[in-house]
């Protein structure tokens, strides 16, 4: 089954990355912060049309990284959208090795249909969003917890790129439910595979 998932989300998540326009509302926004990134405006100050964007950086960082790595390749817009399957191949691999560790094999096949089957990523998925970001981290942070009950000093580096992806990503309110995940972890008994 894996060769075809694979196929299946490859073109899930490639299909609508490259070409679609016109942009609106917030991918607009988004493809602007990118931009500035990539004309020299400082990292740590994000900004639109000379007006400063008060939003977590690390999507837009990531984004004008991967467009201007691509700019020989096709057009900026596309490459800021293609950076996004960075940030849905974490959250996918992350949710697949959390099933792994917590059920048994039916449920580590059944988690990518799962995920690619939510209508949230049909639209959202393929847009400019620093959303998908904040859901990569939080994906690793589940299973960074689930590796937290059984090894905990496997699991540190996970979780501490969970929690600092999730604050990059999008501030306290995405760092707080990956805390409190991780905080709880040691109060469930383990559920890994023997």
């Amino acid at each position: 089954p894996w060769p075809g998932l694979l196929l299946l989300a490859g073109l899930f998540i490639v299909t609508g990355l490259v070409g679609p326009a016109p942009w609106k509302g917030e991918d607009a926004i988004n493809l602007g912060v990118a931009w500035e990134f990539t004309q020299g405006m400082p990292w740590y100050a994000p900004q639109v049309a000379d007006i400063p964007f008060n939003e977590a950086p690390l999507y837009h960082w990531v984004a004008a990284g991967v467009a201007r790595l691509l700019a020989p390749l096709t057009a900026f817009h596309n490459g800021v959208r293609l950076s996004n399957l960075l940030w849905l191949g974490i959250t996918l691999v992350s949710l697949i090795a959390l099933a792994r560790r917590t059920r048994d094999k039916e449920a580590e096949q059944v988690t990518p249909y799962l995920l690619l089957g939510g209508i949230g990523l049909v639209v959202h998925g393929h847009e400019a969003q620093p959303q998908l970001a904040a859901m990569a981290a939080q994906a690793l942070g589940l299973w960074s917890a689930a590796l937290l009950i059984d090894k905990p000093w496997r699991a540190c580096r996970p979780a501490g790129l969970a929690l600092g992806g999730a604050y990059l990503a999008g501030g306290l309110p995405a760092t707080l439910p990956v805390a409190l995940v991780l905080l709880s972890a040691p109060l469930f008994p383990s559920s890994a595979p023997a």
